[in-house]
């Protein structure tokens, strides 16, 4: 009898999962569970994902997964644009050891003032929106690093830049919205150690990049280092753009269990 309860009463639980049929993304149960295609999900979880398909784009779960971490990837190859560079830019800004650790300081600085404020602005707009403005804000500034001429408007500059570092913030925000408690950790753990790749990366990039331009071009070491600047923006525009028309996460799950 007690086994006969249990059955109906997990039979009516799952009888009760409701949706509504204006919302983007259907759901339908099958072979014992809940399925958005092939990705199985939760609905007393909101119907997010308890899988993690890394051979999949298929929105919202997978698709936002990939957007999340490549986003935190090209921030963190923006954010740390001056690291490799900084023993040319202290030559022809000349400037000394001191200053040079101002602007050090003044990075990280900016990165923890924005990772304070990005988390509550998450809570208000969703992680879409606050990574493709930071991209874009980020962006602006790399490209301004170009034109720093003293020390001030270095300090300036790697400040504001130091913002980049923020999508972190976003990024695990974004995954926990889309996995379920049982994988959450491990969704965390993946974007956020491929995008701080792009701290590694940038500096193999940078470097290859000046080379190119003094060595392959002809450049000065200024002109070098200033031109250099012009690689890392331009492929996080182009990213920008994808973080713009990806599926609005939050909101998608318009599906809720009735209790």
């Amino acid at each position: 009898m007690s086994a006969d309860k249990v059955a109906n009463e997990g039979a009516v639980q799952k009888s009760e999962v409701y949706q509504d049929p204006k919302a983007k993304f259907q759901y339908e149960e099958k072979n014992g569970g809940w399925y958005l295609g092939k990705m199985p999900v939760a609905p007393e979880q909101g119907f997010k994902a308890t899988e993690i398909q890394l051979l999949s784009f298929a929105r919202p779960h997978m698709r936002g997964f990939h957007f999340a971490w490549a986003s935190f990837f090209c921030a963190f190859v923006c954010w740390f644009a001056f690291a490799p560079l900084m023993f040319f830019v202290k030559q022809d800004l000349d400037l000394n050891l001191s200053q040079v650790f101002t602007t050090n300081i003044l990075s990280v600085a900016g990165t923890v003032m924005c990772r304070f404020a990005i988390g509550p602005l998450c809570d208000k707009i969703g992680p879409k929106i606050c990574q493709f403005s930071l991209l874009s804000w980020i962006v602006v500034f790399t490209l301004l690093g170009m034109s720093v001429n003293s020390y001030w408007s270095l300090c300036v500059v790697r400040f504001f830049l130091g913002f980049g570092g923020a999508a972190f913030v976003v990024t695990q925000y974004w995954t926990t919205s889309l996995f379920a408690n049982e994988i959450v950790g491990t969704a965390n753990a993946t974007t956020a150690g491929w995008g701080n790749l792009g701290g590694g990366v940038t500096q193999m990039l940078m470097v290859a990049v000046y080379a190119f331009m003094t060595q392959t071009c002809g450049l000065g070491q200024e002109d070098g280092w200033r031109l250099s600047f012009l690689v890392r923006p331009c492929a996080a525009w182009i990213f920008r753009r994808r973080v713009a028309a990806a599926p609005r996460l939050r909101r998608g799950y318009s599906a809720e269990t009735r209790q």
